[in-house]
C-alpha cells in the first residue's frame, strides 16, 4: 500500500522523545508500506531513514488554517495513489476529513495524547473546542493498529523467508531517550511481538 502521512512540525533531525517515536516508527513502517511524509520546511529530508520527506509545509502558524493545502495533498494522493492518510495529531483534521471526502483515502489519526485533556491541564480557555474538534477527527478515521497487522499480514511470507538472514545480523545501536539497545529483534520476533501486544 502507499501510505501519506502528514506531520506538521519539525521532528527531522529526531532530538526529543516525541520526535524520535515519529522518525522510527516510519523507520519501521516503511518496511511494510511505501510512505511519503508531507511535513514542514524546517524538517531535513535526508536524516529520514526508509520513507520518502517532502518539506513542502510552511513553518507559519497559518499552515493549520491554509485552504490551499487541500489542493496540493489532493494532487498528491491521485499521484501516489494513496490508500491511507495518516496524521500525526488531529490538528489538520478539517483536512483529513476533506480528503476522505473528495478521494477516497482512508484517514487514519496517530495519537500521542488527548490533546484536549493536555491543553486543558495547562490552563488554556479553549480546550473544549480542541477536545471537541478531536472528537469529530478521530470518529471519521480509521484504526492505526487494524493498518499495521494488515502490514504484518503481508508481511508473514518474507519474514519466515529471511529469519535465518536476520539472526546472522551483526549488532546495531540506536538511542531513544535514555534506552540503549545493543541490537534488534529479527523480523519473525517483532511480528510476533506486534500481534502479542495489538490483541490485549
Amino acid at each position: 500500500m502507499n501510505i501519506i502521512s502528514l506531520v506538521s512540525y519539525p521532528f527531522l533531525p529526531a532530538r526529543t522523545g516525541g520526535q524520535k517515536g515519529i522518525a522510527l516508527f516510519y523507520k519501521y513502517f516503511s518496511a511494510y508500506h511505501a510512505v511519503t511524509c508531507v511535513t514542514t520546511k524546517k524538517n531535513k529530508p535526508g536524516d529520514a531513514s526508509g520513507y520518502e520527506v517532502l518539506n513542502i509545509l510552511s513553518d507559519s502558524r497559518l499552515r493549520y488554517i491554509n485552504p490551499f493545502l487541500f489542493f496540493s495533498l489532493r494532487k498528491l494522493i491521485r499521484k501516489k495513489k494513496a490508500s491511507h492518510l495518516i496524521l500525526e495529531h488531529p490538528y489538520f483534521g478539517w483536512l483529513g476529513i476533506l480528503l476522505k471526502m473528495s478521494t477516497g483515502v482512508k484517514l487514519v489519526v496517530h495519537s500521542h495524547n488527548i490533546e484536549g485533556n493536555r491543553w486543558k491541564t495547562l490552563g488554556k480557555w479553549w480546550w473544549k473546542i480542541l477536545w471537541s474538534y478531536e472528537k469529530m477527527t478521530h470518529r471519521h478515521a480509521r484504526n492505526l493498529r487494524g493498518l499495521l497487522l494488515r502490514g504484518l499480514r503481508a508481511h508473514d511470507d518474507d519474514a519466515s523467508r529471511n529469519d535465518q538472514r536476520a539472526t546472522e545480523s551483526k549488532p546495531r545501536s540506536v538511542f531513544a531517550d535514555h534506552l540503549h539497545v545493543q541490537s534488534f529483534p529479527t523480523d519473525v520476533t517483532r511480528v510476533s511481538s506486534v500481534r502479542v501486544i495489538a490483541s490485549t
